[in-house]
């Protein structure tokens, strides 16, 4: 099966594969590009672009403009470029990197890898067990169906795991993190960095959830920030913290929401360093309900 080389024009072209690993250019203009069944590298290049790797594992790269980018029934590599750029990885194990301004990636089927690059992106895992990371600016992560694992990066961001058992990482910034059903991991906090500034919402949702407060490093937010848990179930859900009980107290007022009853933890050393707020809950009893690393 021969191989093509295809190279458009500075006009709008559309340019088609065929059998064979194909190369195709489309340089200027507004592209239209179908790669084929085998194994495709696809260059949009200038302008506003539309790219299908259709069969094979296909490299796929969108270049300068707001492009339209999707893989197909094999594992692919689809990368946006400059602009505000629209990703899909479609069938297969896919790598979906956004690059510069505000794209949407799509991993759908199979167990897929996301990255939003710079820009306010939007990363939807879809099905398998994927893993997204939002990197710079604030972005919105949706792990979709499977055990997916969730970086926010820098800035404020929003995580939701949907299904299954999920590891959520706020990252930088002030997040918010909803695990949604299964049993999920939520870590807001960047590390043990001191007044960062983070106020972060973490919600478990349904399942057993893990809320981490701290490592064997340290405690998160020390000092300026604060993490508020809203869905706090003691029958289900587990605090880790730092170091051992001795180290907190419970503060029981209204911290937020309504004029309902909240439960602080902080720091025995100077009780006005919060560290997490149960909003509407009073039963909390550090020796139960937390594991201390």
């Amino acid at each position: 099966v021969n191989a093509d080389i295809l190279i458009g024009t500075d006009d709008d072209d559309t340019l088609r594969g065929f059998g064979g690993d194909d190369s195709i250019a489309g340089r200027g203009g507004d592209d239209v590009i179908q790669g084929d069944d085998d194994d495709d590298d696809v260059q949009g290049n200038q302008g506003n672009d539309r790219i299908r790797g259709s069969g094979g594992d296909d490299l796929l790269r969108g270049g300068t403009g707001n492009d339209n980018v999707g893989g197909g029934t094999g594992s692919d590599r689809c990368f946006g470029g400059d602009g505000n750029d629209t990703l899909n990885g479609r069938d297969g194990d896919d790598r979906l990197r956004g690059g510069e301004g505000n794209d949407t990636l799509t991993g759908d089927a199979g167990n897929d890898r996301l990255w939003g690059g710079a820009g306010n992106d939007t990363l939807n895992g879809g099905a398998g067990n994927d893993i997204l990371r939002g990197q710079r600016g604030e972005d919105i992560l949706i792990g979709g169906a499977g055990n997916d694992q969730l970086f926010g990066g820098a800035d404020n961001d929003l995580l939701d795991g949907s299904s299954g058992n999920d590891q959520l990482d706020g990252g930088r910034g002030s997040d918010t993190l909803i695990g949604d059903s299964g049993d999920d991991i939520l870590i807001g906090s960047f590390a043990i960095r001191v007044n960062a500034g983070e106020f972060d919402i973490l919600q478990g949702g349904s399942g057993s959830d893990v809320f981490v407060l701290g490592s064997a490093a340290g405690v998160f937010y020390n000092g300026e920030g604060e993490a508020v848990i809203v869905d706090w179930n003691a029958n289900e859900d587990v605090i880790q913290l730092s170091g051992d009980a001795d180290q907190y107290i419970l503060i029981e007022d209204n911290f937020v929401g309504d004029e309902t009853t909240d439960l602080a933890i902080a720091s025995s050393a100077n009780e006005s360093d919060i560290y997490a707020i149960l909003q509407d809950i009073t039963t909390f009893v550090l020796a139960d309900d937390a594991v201390f690393v």
